[in-house]
C-alpha cells in the first residue's frame, strides 16, 4: 500500500504534494525507514510521556545507530525545556531541565527547522548547558523540533553515531519524521490526559456524593484508594497497574447508589435479603462504568473486590490467584478502612486491633502476597497517620 506522507508531515495543498514526493523518495527504498513504519503506530499510541520516549529513543537507535539522545518539552513560557536524556552517558534515562534562550536547541526552536553540527567543539552554540548536560565529549549533534499543528512544543536532540561518522541530510530527514510522530503522539496523550483528569474529577465527586449518603463513611473510597495505592507500590506494580487501581479504588462503591439508605445506614444486624441487596453493589458498579471506554481495564478490579481468597466471596466465588491482583488489593485497603472507621453498628476498632483481623484471615479471606504488601506500606508509608487523621470522619475518636 501506498505510504501519505503528506498526511504523516502535516502539510496541505500543493506544498503537501512537493513534500511528499521528496520524501518518498528519499524514504521508499531505504530499508532503515521501514522500521520507524512498523513502531509508528507503537509512538502514536504509547499514552505518558515517558513511553513515548522509550518508544521515540528505540526507533533511533535503531535507524541512526545513536546511543544517547534527549526529547524535550517547552514549559514555564517557553523559558525552560524539560523532559528525559537516554542513554548509558547519563545512566539510560534520567529528568532534564534547561535554558531554551541558549544553545542549539534554542537556535533549532527560533528557526523552526532541524539543525546538524558535525564539530561540536568548534561550533560557535556548543558551549552550553544543554549540551554539557548530556554528555561532556560531544562529537557530532543532530536536532529536530517536535512540531504539532505548526506550534513548536519542543526539540529531539541526538548524539554522537556509535561508528564515529558525521551525520548526514539522509539522516536529519529520519529525524524530522521520527520528531513528527513523537509531537502528534504527545500532543494526543496531553489532550487524553487532559480529559481523563476531568472525568477523574466527576467520578471522584460521585464517589463522595455516595459516601456522603452515610456520614460514617466520609473519605471511605478516598482512605481506600491511598491504602490501594500504598500496597501497589510495595508490590513494585506498574504505573498502569496502578492507575487501574486507582480508578477502582474511587469506584468500587458506586454500586451503592442503588442500595437503599435505610440498608445502608441500618443500626442493627442486616436480614438475609438486605446481606442480597449489599451483594449486589459490585455489579451494579461494574454495570455503571461499562460503557465508558478507558474504564475497561478497571472494570474486573471493581466487580471483584468482594471475592475471598478461599473462593467464599461474591458475585462469582473466584479462588487464589484467579482474583486479580487489584480486587485482592482493595479487599485488603477497603477491610481495613472498613475496621478502623465508625460504623453505625459499632465504633472504630483500633488499628493494631484490625491488623490482627487482617492477619487471622490470610490465605482465607485475603490474599497473603497483598496483605503482606499493605502491611510493609502501613509501617513504611512516611506521613500515613497525619495524612489519615485529615481524612478520618468527623466527630471519630482517635486511637
Amino acid at each position: 500500500m501506498k505510504t501519505d506522507w503528506s498526511s504523516l508531515i502535516d502539510v496541505t495543498g500543493t506544498e503537501s504534494k512537493i513534500c511528499g514526493n521528496v520524501v518518498e523518495s528519499i524514504f521508499d527504498k531505504d530499508q532503515k525507514f521501514q522500521s520507524v513504519l512498523s513502531v509508528r503506530d507503537g509512538i502514536s499510541l504509547a499514552y505518558e510521556f515517558e513511553e513515548i520516549v522509550e518508544q521515540v529513543v528505540e526507533i533511533i537507535r535503531h535507524t541512526l545507530g545513536i546511543a544517547e539522545s534527549a526529547v524535550v518539552l517547552l514549559e514555564n513560557d517557553q523559558q525552560e525545556l524539560t523532559g528525559l536524556a537516554c542513554g548509558p552517558a547519563v545512566g539510560v534515562q534520567r529528568q532534564i531541565r534547561v535554558s531554551a534562550k541558549s544553545g542549539i536547541a534554542s537556535w533549532v526552536i527560533r528557526h523552526a527547522k532541524p539543525l546538524i553540527v558535525n564539530d561540536a567543539i568548534g561550533y560557535p552554540l556548543s558551549n552550553n548547558e544543554f549540551c554539557n548536560d548530556i554528555r561532556p565529549s560531544i562529537r557530532s549533534i543532530m536536532c529536530a523540533p517536535l512540531i504539532s499543528h505548526r506550534r513548536i512544543i519542543g526539540v529531539i536532540e541526538v548524539f554522537n553515531k556509535l561508528n564515529g561518522d558525521n551525520f548526514k541530510e539522509h539522516d536529519v530527514n529520519i529525524l524530522v519524521h521520527i520528531a513528527n510522530t513523537a509531537a502528534m503522539a504527545i500532543e494526543n496523550s496531553r489532550s487524553q490526559r487532559s480529559v481523563i483528569e476531568e472525568v477523574k474529577t466527576t467520578i471522584q465527586a460521585l464517589a463522595a456524593a455516595i459516601d456522603a449518603k452515610d456520614p460514617y463513611t466520609r473519605g471511605h473510597s478516598q482512605r481506600v484508594v491511598q491504602y490501594a495505592l500504598m500496597s501497589g507500590r510495595s508490590l513494585s506494580l506498574s504505573r498502569m497497574e496502578l492507575e487501574i487501581i486507582e480508578y477502582a479504588g474511587i469506584l468500587h462503591d458506586i454500586g451503592k447508589i442503588g442500595i437503599p439508605d435505610a440498608i445502608l445506614s441500618k443500626r442493627g444486624a442486616l436480614t438475609a435479603e438486605e446481606y442480597e441487596e449489599i451483594r449486589k453493589h459490585p455489579v451494579i458498579s461494574t454495570n455503571i462504568i461499562k460503557d465508558i471506554p478507558f474504564l475497561k481495564p478497571v472494570r474486573e478490579s471493581v466487580l471483584h473486590h468482594h471475592e475471598k481468597y478461599n473462593g467464599s466471596g461474591y458475585p462469582d466465588g473466584l479462588i487464589g490467584e484467579d482474583i486479580p491482583m487489584g480486587a485482592r488489593v482493595l479487599a485488603v485497603a477497603d477491610a481495613f478502612d472498613a475496621m478502623t472507621s465508625d460504623r453505625p453498628y459499632r465504633i472504630a476498632l483500633p488499628e493494631h486491633h484490625a491488623i490482627i483481623e487482617l492477619r487471622k484471615y490470610s490465605g482465607k479471606q485475603f490474599c497473603p502476597v497483598a496483605l503482606e504488601a499493605f502491611l510493609f506500606a502501613l509501617e513504611t508509608e512516611p506521613g500515613f497517620y497525619e495524612w489519615r487523621s485529615r481524612t478520618e470522619p468527623l466527630g471519630r475518636p482517635a486511637h
